[in-house]
């Protein structure tokens, strides 16, 4: 259903589709990677997924992040699948 929690396939899925242009675990892209900006969300997969769906500029050295589009499920499932995998060595 619509309320259902999307499974880590899919979120990966879609991390892939609407995120993996810019961004990437180990290495810069277009903006940080994120082994070193996620470790500050640590635990709050709430504030991630707030930021997925309502982004700021963060750092004046980089481009800011523009809104990907996605619902507020679709923003809970990614930052779960974020934080997940910067946990996960």
């Amino acid at each position: 259903t619509a309320a259902a929690p999307i499974d880590a396939a899919a979120a990966a899925k879609l991390y892939h589709e609407r995120c993996a242009a810019c961004h990437a675990f180990d290495r810069k892209v277009v903006v940080p990677a994120h082994k070193d900006v996620l470790p500050k969300y640590a635990g709050d997969a709430k504030r991630l997924a707030g930021f997925i769906l309502n982004p700021t500029k963060v750092d004046a050295a980089f481009p800011p992040m523009p809104a990907p589009g996605v619902s507020k499920r679709e923003a809970d499932a990614l930052a779960n699948y974020l934080l997940e995998q910067v946990a996960t060595p």
